[in-house]
């Protein structure tokens, strides 16, 4: 099975029904996340053999200052990393394009 990630400004149901399922994240520019960062939140950022892993498997959340940090060494680097991030509320998980 497939894990399709798509732009944070589309639709889920913009997407085909058949493929809705699949749909485990988003995507968003740095400058994007850089400017929506929220200090309140936890975030983490797995290496790439961890991808795969459920947010309750993940031990390593860090606070947001932290994160914008790892995230712009990537960025600087022409990666794009897996970011979760975690509120009292809900969990999500996105990649930050450097593109």
């Amino acid at each position: 099975m497939a894990h399709l990630f798509i732009p944070k400004t589309m639709t889920l149901s913009a997407i085909d029904k058949q493929f809705r399922h699949a749909v485990k994240g988003y995507t968003i520019s740095f400058k994007d996340f850089r400017a929506s960062i929220d200090k309140e939140s936890l975030y983490a950022i797995p290496e790439k053999r961890d991808w795969m892993l459920v947010a309750e498997d993940i031990e390593d959340w860090m606070p947001a200052h932290e994160t914008l940090e790892k995230v712009a060494s990537k960025i600087n680097d022409s990666r794009a990393p897996l970011v979760w991030k975690k509120t009292t509320t809900i969990t999500e998980c996105f990649f930050v394009l450097w593109w």
